[in-house]
């Protein structure tokens, strides 16, 4: 009994890894495609879909409500066109603008595009086996490529988790945990911080804090879960 008990607990406990790794990746992905292109009248719908607007609103985003306020005020596809506009404002210019690249907002290099960050990520993302959609008009450290990424990874450790193969789920952990350090944790909450600086409406407002909040929990997360790896690399060695 013990032992089915110990199975089962297992299988709950893999069940659990793998449906947070998936809403993660779920995360990564949302982000990806809002800071990607100008949002459409389809995207916008899916944004304001009762569950979604719930958990949003559970985040302290009020960009729904906003959007219900432009829709009776403008009606649809004004509102769409502005907020087209706006992404266009903050993200494009011409004016005082942010772009959303990580070579543009790391400390250690000046800002450039096609900094040297960009190629790292560029060589980064191909070691690891992945390319870029033929859509794909961004450079290489596009927030939207970047954050892809980390959904992708997310995605194959999930599926990893969930076949039993702890070694490829950890290999895929890993390199989302250096990924994170050496890249997204560098430039994504000032980027965030710019955006909500100059942004005027709630919606990129809000996805900018959630994408800063997003980086302080897996900056967390990664650290918490490299010191318990850490930690146990040096018991080993303590034993043997």
């Amino acid at each position: 009994m013990t032992e089915k008990n110990d199975r089962q607990g297992a299988d709950e406990q893999s069940a659990a890894r793998a449906m947070a790794t998936r809403r993660r990746g779920d995360t990564y992905r949302l982000l990806a495609d809002v800071f990607n292109a100008e949002p459409t009248a389809e995207m916008l719908d899916s944004l304001r879909q009762p569950e979604a607007a719930e958990a949003f609103e559970a985040m302290g985003a009020t960009f729904a409500a906003e959007l219900d306020r432009m829709e009776a005020d403008l009606g649809k596809q004004a509102m769409v066109e502005q907020l087209e506009c706006e992404y266009a404002r903050v993200f494009i210019g011409p004016g005082k603008h942010v772009g959303p690249y990580e070579s543009l907002h790391r400390d250690d290099h000046p800002a450039e595009h096609w900094g040297p960050s960009t190629a790292e990520v560029k060589r980064f993302i191909e070691h690891h086996g992945l390319g870029y959609d033929v859509d794909f008009k961004g450079m290489p450290d596009h927030i939207s490529a970047e954050f892809q990424f980390m959904a992708e990874l997310a995605g194959a450790e999930a599926d990893a988790v969930e076949a039993g193969k702890d070694t490829e789920a950890q290999q895929a952990h890993e390199i989302q945990r250096v990924f994170h350090q050496q890249h997204v944790s560098r430039w994504v909450p000032a980027f965030g911080d710019k955006v909500i600086e100059i942004a005027r409406l709630d919606f990129y407002r809000d996805f900018a804090r959630m994408a800063k909040t997003l980086c302080e929990v897996e900056t967390n997360s990664f650290g918490a879960a490299e010191s318990q790896r850490q930690g146990e690399t040096h018991q080993e060695g303590v034993n043997s």
